[in-house]
């Protein structure tokens, strides 16, 4: 029996893991997917926050400041890769001054250190490429960035090396509480632990009902459903000066492209492998198109209407990214893909410089490695962005 089970090898479930990892205590953590930072944790901006936008009197706007202090000492001791940059919020009259000093007020009294106002000659001082129209901005010296998988990554392997059990391709089913203990049903066996730490993310409202096979909105016991039925709050946008023409299409690329007009730079980035994005973020479509889903999975929740497109099949993507690159009306293209994608180095360097002239640029990274059974992998995969003037 464990001391403690945890559900969800995202950041916060490998965060406890190793903070526990320092006691002598018997723990794992249960991941459904075959590596960790598998959900959230590895599809978000990677900004280290400063602590000034989260509410003050909150949970959250006081563990924003306590976090990111402690970025630079989890760094040293993990080496995951972070980088203290500063952050600004800009902005362009005195409306929106108003609200950057709002930003201002509830940032102090968060804690939030080397935090001011400044004007035009200083903003463009820090970053000369900015719009010189700017005249305010919030300047927040503690923002950094970090790579939020690599982070995960270092978590959990710092907890195993320490003695946390780490089981992957292990799904929840549903949990079962008992005298002294919980019972964790999985797809694999039955796991015991004195306690429970649900660290599922996104995924924690709806389980697998034991009995049905079925999804349950909420869980078993309904545990989630404070949380997914509370109140959502749209913070007010902050609106520019400057103007221009936006259209908005949805469908399918290759078909769109030959119906818009000539355009300046098109940004491609396409899906590299087989994982399609229409399942992982489908809430966004039902929050754009506020209506509700006529057939969901009664497994997973998730609207059944999603698509896998042709770049997400092997022997598909090559001839689908080589006609919507012939067929696009741009002056330049940029595209940005993977050295692990369906399309090699080569055969993009090759169907590119075809189409105009070509200038690669690329960023290694260590490789996403969460788990020992993916040793095997080379330890570097390379990010490529491809500049493209066509003829």
């Amino acid at each position: 029996m464990y001391d403690f089970a945890i559900i969800g090898a995202g950041v916060t479930g490998c965060s406890i893991a190793r903070e526990l990892s320092r006691y002598k205590a018997d723990v794992c953590i249960l991941e459904k997917a075959d590596d960790v930072a598998s959900g959230a944790s590895r599809a978000n901006s990677g900004i280290v926050h400063g602590g000034y936008a989260a509410k003050h009197g909150t949970l959250k706007g006081s563990l924003n400041v306590l976090g990111n202090r402690k970025f630079e000492k989890l760094n040293k001791q993990l080496n995951f890769g972070y980088r203290k940059t500063g952050g600004l919020v800009l902005g362009f009259d005195d409306y929106d001054l108003e609200s950057l000093n709002g930003l201002l007020k509830n940032g102090i009294k968060n804690g939030v250190r080397d935090l001011k106002i400044i004007e035009t000659e200083e903003i463009l001082k820090i970053d000369p490429n900015l719009n010189p129209k700017v005249k305010y901005a919030l300047f927040a010296g503690d923002v950094g960035v970090t790579s939020p998988y690599e982070y995960t990554i270092a978590l959990a392997e710092n907890a195993v090396e320490n003695g946390v059990e780490l089981l992957l391709n292990f799904e929840v089913l549903d949990i079962v509480h008992k005298d002294n203990y919980f019972e964790i049903i999985t797809d694999k066996e039955k796991i015991k632990a004195r306690t429970v730490i649900n660290a599922a993310g996104v995924f924690k409202g709806f389980y697998k009902n034991r009995s049905t096979g079925l999804g349950k909105f909420g869980g078993n016991n309904g545990d989630a459903l404070s949380r997914i039925l509370s109140n959502i709050e749209l913070k007010y946008p902050l609106f520019s000066n400057f103007e221009c023409e936006v259209e908005v299409l949805q469908g399918d690329s290759n078909e769109l492209v030959p119906k818009i007009s000539e355009v300046d730079i098109a940004y491609l980035d396409p899906p590299y492998n087989q994982h399609p994005y229409g399942s992982n973020y489908f809430m966004l479509n039902l929050l754009v198109n506020y209506k509700k889903p006529e057939k969901i999975s009664p497994v997973s929740g998730i609207p059944v209407d999603w698509n896998r497109s042709n770049f997400n099949k092997k022997r598909k993507a090559y001839n689908s990214f080589k006609e919507l690159v012939i067929n696009i009306n741009a002056k330049y293209l940029l595209v940005s893909f993977n050295s692990e994608g369906y399309i090699s180095l080569e055969e993009m360097k090759k169907l590119l410089g075809s189409v105009g002239r070509l200038e690669v640029l690329e960023t290694k990274y260590n490789t996403y490695r969460g788990s020992r059974n993916l040793k095997a992998r080379d330890i570097h995969v390379k990010e490529y962005l491809y500049l493209v003037e066509k003829r």
